[in-house]
């Protein structure tokens, strides 16, 4: 019996220390840091989408009280392409065109995840290059907000392997 329980403990130990060779303890803290925000993002957008539907399953008669108020004023555009158009203006069609291509206009979508750092949201912002928390960059605002940043900073959309492989052409609103 006591033969047994050292020979587990000295394959314990050997899994162990193969563990610590094949992954550092940063590595590891990166793994559940990002584990972490993409959760923490996902939490927040379901209370988000919870809280919206709360806000709409109000009474009949306060929901025609609110049309007719708004009736009164011009009405914002806060879908996803509206929030496109609004921050991108005389570019909003190349940008629609290349979010749909990067992401078909899913704020929580993740790829190139065969890379140590994937990219995230609308327009696909890579963590390579851009150091912003997972949870801003699944924030459709924030996506495109710095996706506008980004487009802003002499490249264009050249950014976008989309853009440079003309993927996004088969998007393009005519």
């Amino acid at each position: 019996m006591q033969k047994q329980i050292k020979k587990y403990t000295i394959y314990a130990c050997l899994i162990i220390s193969f563990a610590t060779y094949s992954f550092s303890l940063k590595e590891f803290n990166s793994i559940i840091v990002q584990a972490e925000e993409v959760t923490n993002g996902f939490n927040r957008r379901m209370i988000n989408k919870a809280q919206a539907k709360e806000v709409s399953i109000a009474p009949k008669q306060a929901q025609i009280e609110e049309v007719e108020l708004i009736e009164d004023t011009p009405q914002e555009d806060k879908s996803i392409e509206g929030k496109i158009r609004e921050v991108f203006g005389n570019e909003a069609e190349t940008a629609l065109a290349v979010a749909m291509a990067e992401s078909r206009m899913n704020p929580d979508a993740i790829g190139d995840k065969h890379l140590s750092k994937p990219s995230y949201g609308l327009f696909q912002i890579s963590r390579i290059y851009h150091k912003y928390p997972i949870e801003t960059l699944l924030d459709p605002d924030e996506n495109i907000r710095i996706a506008k940043e980004i487009s802003s900073k002499g490249r264009g959309f050249e950014n976008w392997t989309t853009y440079r492989t003309g993927q996004y052409l088969e998007h393009l609103i005519k």
